[in-house]
């Protein structure tokens, strides 16, 4: 992911009007870590030439849909000023850090074609202050109207060597993602877009790499399930899809 902030004035004020938007993007050649607490570490497995849809060339995985619901999204900065307290959804430290909370459920769907041109997250009212970090808690949907998302966190749906593939959990993470160089943004425009980049052919390579050989369609209804309670028994499979975010998000200016 990378993490882009353009003012539209200059003018200071108490609060700034920030509009939240995820874009798809293909790779550079630069790789940044993110962090993903509880997660084991997978290192990013380069793939062919990229095609037109950004995925590398002759990847074996193949996504039309990755759904994620983020539950909550947090914003972090240090206290403006002393005696600083914030709006209600605001705490602040003693040590002068402080967080935002803006609670969802956020669903996004990276692999659509409107992520690709730009994807509206959300308006936030944030503080004037100095910016650090965002989070992005991710965590099982409570959409009863939308059964792919319903009871998960995560839902990807394509070909994994050209076979109908679909993998879930409901497993819970938060991704921390830092300014660029891990240095502060100083946010003092009363309006401003924050441009989420995600590399998602990043993410297809290290799906492709994942070893799925002993995955079946145990219940013959030709899709092959990997998912926290699938009927096809490839259940401990799905406690190893977020480490296909592993060394896939880039920050940016």
């Amino acid at each position: 992911m990378a993490v882009l902030l353009f003012s539209s004035c200059t003018k200071e004020n108490d609060m700034a009007n920030v509009q939240v938007k995820f874009r798809t993007v293909q790779s550079s050649a630069k790789i940044a870590r993110g962090e993903m607490s509880s997660l084991p570490e997978t290192e990013y497995t380069s793939g062919s030439s990229l095609s037109g849809t950004g995925y590398p060339s002759g990847a074996s995985f193949v996504p039309d849909k990755f759904l994620i619901n983020i539950k909550e999204i947090e914003f972090e900065f240090e206290k403006p000023y002393p005696g600083f307290t914030g709006p209600h959804n605001c705490e602040c430290e003693k040590d002068g850090e402080c967080e935002i909370e803006f609670e969802g459920p956020f669903l996004i769907d990276i692999a659509s074609s409107e992520a690709m041109t730009g994807l509206l997250l959300g308006r936030f009212p944030l503080p004037s202050a100095v910016y650090e970090e965002i989070e992005l808690d991710i965590a099982p949907s409570r959409n009863r109207n939308n059964k792919q998302i319903n009871g998960r966190s995560v839902f990807i749906s394509g070909t994994y060597q050209g076979k109908p593939i679909e993998l879930w959990t409901n497993s819970k993470a938060e991704l921390e993602i830092e300014f660029p160089g891990k240095r502060a943004v100083d946010l003092t425009q009363p309006n401003a877009d924050m441009w989420i980049r995600i590399h998602l052919d990043r993410i297809i390579a290290n799906l492709s790499a994942m070893d799925f050989s002993s995955a079946v369609d145990g219940n013959g209804n030709g899709i092959i399930e990997i998912g926290h309670d699938d009927q096809d028994g490839n259940n401990a499979l799905s406690a190893t899809l977020f480490n296909s975010f592993r060394g896939s998000f880039e920050l940016d200016d």
